[in-house]
């Protein structure tokens, strides 16, 4: 592979990636300023996408947006994730969300992000939402403190140092992170306060499947105060449903 085709490739992936930011259609200008790429790179990549059906083109808007056959590109993917354990979770995780009334999430460790597979929302307003596919710095989260406490303390070691790596300024101080896990081990659950949105947290309790071969987070996820109030009530539910989990499962 020459390296215009990687550049060519990360281009497309980053075009991909800025819409599923953003939600909405945009120009080429926009597409170019914001990823920093030439205007007619830019230009002709989004024509490829459109004749490839994966963009289509608003000629009266000067913009594009995503087509479904992008969108169902990706929707096996959870499924192969969770492979045979779908079909228990998802029911229980719907009801988890029913219970606690707040979002709750499914994630599992992608390298050195925990990744979410599914989003159950809240029925009340959304103080936290999320979508499947988002991801979150396993060092820097619950549901990867939730994770890592599934690991022992030299695999931690190792994914701090690999994430200090690229971290930039936000590096992970390993004593600290090693208390958290050691914490999420010895209570059986993590809690984030404000570790990654401000006025938002979350408590997530690790699963490992009933033949070992998963491992996943669960995470109930909304406003602070309210599950600082609630976290004896969540950490109830949550271990319920996973005891529930690992019965249909037996």
């Amino acid at each position: 592979m020459t390296t215009e085709s990687i550049k060519s490739a990360e281009r497309t992936l980053r075009v991909f990636e800025y819409f599923d930011r953003v939600e909405r259609p945009a120009g080429v200008m926009e597409l170019s300023e914001a990823l920093e790429m030439p205007r007619s790179s830019t230009a002709a990549l989004v024509a490829l996408l459109v004749q490839m059906g994966y963009l289509s083109h608003d000629r009266a808007g000067r913009s594009y947006m995503p087509t479904m056959k992008l969108a169902q590109s990706g929707l096996w993917v959870a499924g192969a994730l969770t492979g045979h354990d779908r079909n228990q979770l998802m029911p229980l995780l719907h009801a988890l969300a029913r219970n606690v009334d707040e979002t709750v999430v499914l994630a599992v460790q992608d390298d050195l992000y925990a990744q979410y597979v599914h989003v159950e929302l809240a029925q009340r307003p959304v103080m936290y939402f999320q979508r499947a596919g988002a991801r979150r710095p396993m060092c820097r989260s619950a549901v990867g403190w939730a994770l890592l406490s599934l690991k022992d303390d030299e695999e931690v070691r190792e994914l701090v140092q690999r994430h200090n790596q690229f971290a930039g300024d936000k590096q992970v101080d390993e004593k600290a992170l090693l208390r958290e896990v050691a914490e999420a081990r010895k209570a059986g659950y993590a809690f984030s306060r404000q570790a990654y949105m401000p006025g938002v947290a979350m408590i997530a309790m690790p699963l490992r499947s009933a033949d070992g071969a998963r491992c996943y987070a669960i995470g109930v996820g909304g406003p602070l105060e309210r599950l600082e109030e609630r976290e004896k009530a969540i950490e109830k539910a949550l271990r319920a449903s996973i005891k529930a989990f690992l019965a249909k499962a037996a």
